[in-house]
């Protein structure tokens, strides 16, 4: 079973057990962030990736200069462990980077959460890679990555009691579109999977499978 038949999964259980009114306002929402991510600057394949210097739950700090260095690696942006869809993803790359002929996979996991939080998504998901902590989405907004949460959007996650701005440690109420890059030793991104539709990701095996052929 591929990563996105998981994710269908998931959004068809969500779907049967979600309000039709609260399923409204997430397809709206999905609407308008789409929109806001076609003007946005979004780095694409073919661009350079931008550097990075962010703390890891993991300890320090990492440098994409310093990790590219070493060779190729997959980058990932994703909202949140709160996030169903991105909790399923992670652990697929979990499953992918260990059973992954050759080398371990090398892979970093960026997101707008606190270090705190994410040492509770990395326990949660049973992480090995890299999660980083990228305040203020400083480093998703130089990937033309962010969005506004809407405003309806932000009123059903505040009735579920999610608290964003508790997990991500500002008011901002910004959020990464979920992405994926596949980086080469010079840092050009040679593949990338950009969605403004957060229930939709790219292939862990594919981009594993990049990754080996770069090498």
């Amino acid at each position: 079973m591929t990563l996105q038949d998981e994710l269908d999964r998931l959004r068809e259980e969500e779907r049967r057990t979600t309000p039709p009114g609260v399923l409204a306002v997430y397809e709206k929402a999905i609407g308008l962030i789409a929109s806001m991510s076609a003007t946005a600057r979004v780095i694409r394949e073919g661009d350079r990736a931008p550097d990075f210097d962010l703390p890891s739950v993991q300890g320090g700090t990492v440098s994409l200069q310093q990790e590219l260095a070493k060779g190729p690696l997959i980058l990932s942006f994703f909202r949140g462990g709160w996030c169903p869809f991105c909790s399923l993803e992670l652990r697929a790359y979990g499953k992918v980077t260990r059973s992954a002929e050759g080398p371990p996979a090398r892979l970093l996991a960026v997101s707008p959460e606190t270090l705190d939080a994410l040492r509770r998504t990395m326990a949660e998901n049973h992480v090995t890679f890299p999660l980083l902590s990228d305040p203020g989405n400083r480093t998703a907004h130089s990937y033309g990555l962010v969005y506004r949460i809407p405003e309806a959007l932000r009123a059903v996650y505040e009735g579920l009691g999610l608290d964003i701005p508790g997990r991500n440690g500002d008011s901002s109420f910004e959020l990464p579109v979920p992405a994926t890059y596949l980086i080469d030793a010079k840092g050009i991104v040679r593949r990338a999977f950009i969605e403004p539709d957060h229930t939709r990701r790219g292939e862990p095996a594919e981009f594993v499978q990049g990754l080996q052929r770069l090498r």
